[in-house]
């Protein structure tokens, strides 16, 4: 059994390259199943490319090579990183008989790239420049409590969109939510200058809960459950033109009354 996990699965020589990538804008991510040599190969190709034609210079600090069965690839904001399988041989039931099947390389791994959004939550005053916990945003104390609730909100919200649907580790998310959460809390207790955030939570609730003015209804910050089951609006309506339509640009019908630019005629204005 133990020489039976030891012995390859693919004949020497024969495994196929395969190349996958993955580009937003001018962040590019590849995918490389092939020998270590490629990759090299490829950065040196692209790097050669870039310096003749359009006179760049790659970045090597941002340009890595990366083992996703040893350690993370950060990309838009995640950590891929390939599952490591612990067991080779596994049990599997089919039917009345129990038999021995071999596992694969372990499934891909998609996280938060937590230090990269902490980063960018400490510039905007979300977490505390020196420590790692929730402080609150200064510039926000002067709008009214339920307009700070609402940008807080907005701000949880489009971080769950973004990576709920994604992720496979969920407490990752879940530190994220207390973050922003508690941030609000000590934003409200800068306005009101209370001594800690159990007073804000003592006064508004457990979900920072505030009446809208003029209005019977109320705002606050989401829970967890909430923003984990939230489904996003999505409109899958087909929308087929018909070539034949005949349509019309009001805005260049509306230059018609008016005057020629070149003359200043009112009479006979016509558009090209």
């Amino acid at each position: 059994m133990v020489q039976r996990t030891k012995s390859p699965t693919i004949i020497p020589n024969t495994k196929l390259t395969k190349i996958r990538y993955c580009r937003y804008a001018d962040d590019w991510i590849f995918f490389i199943d092939g020998p270590r040599v490629l990759p090299i190969f490829i950065k040196n190709k692209i790097q050669s490319w870039l310096n003749t034609y359009l006179n760049l210079l790659l970045s090597s600090e941002k340009t890595l090579i990366t083992n996703l069965h040893k350690t993370f690839a950060h990309f838009l904001g995640f950590g891929i990183k390939v599952q490591k399988e612990p067991k080779r041989i596994i049990k599997r039931k089919t039917r009345n008989l129990t038999v021995l099947t071999r596992t694969g390389v372990g499934n891909a791994i998609f996280t938060i790239d937590i230090p990269r959004l902490e980063s960018r939550l400490r510039i905007k005053r979300f977490i505390h420049p020196s420590k790692n916990k929730p402080h609150h945003k200064p510039e926000w104390t002067i709008f009214e409590d339920y307009r700070i609730i609402i940008l807080y909100r907005q701000v949880l919200i489009g971080i769950f969109n973004y990576y709920k649907d994604s992720v496979n580790i969920f407490n990752e998310l879940y530190f994220i939510f207390y973050i922003i959460k508690n941030s609000c809390a000590a934003t409200l207790a800068s306005k009101y200058k209370l001594p800690s955030r159990k007073k804000v939570y003592k006064k508004y609730g457990p979900n920072l809960s505030c009446k809208i003015p003029n209005s019977k209804n109320t705002i606050q910050i989401p829970t967890y459950k909430d923003l984990i089951n939230r489904e996003i609006n999505k409109s899958y309506k087909p929308h087929v033109k018909d070539p034949l339509e005949i349509t019309t640009n009001w805005r260049t019908r509306l230059k018609l009354t008016s005057y020629c630019c070149i003359c200043s005629s009112t009479e006979n204005i016509a558009s090209y």
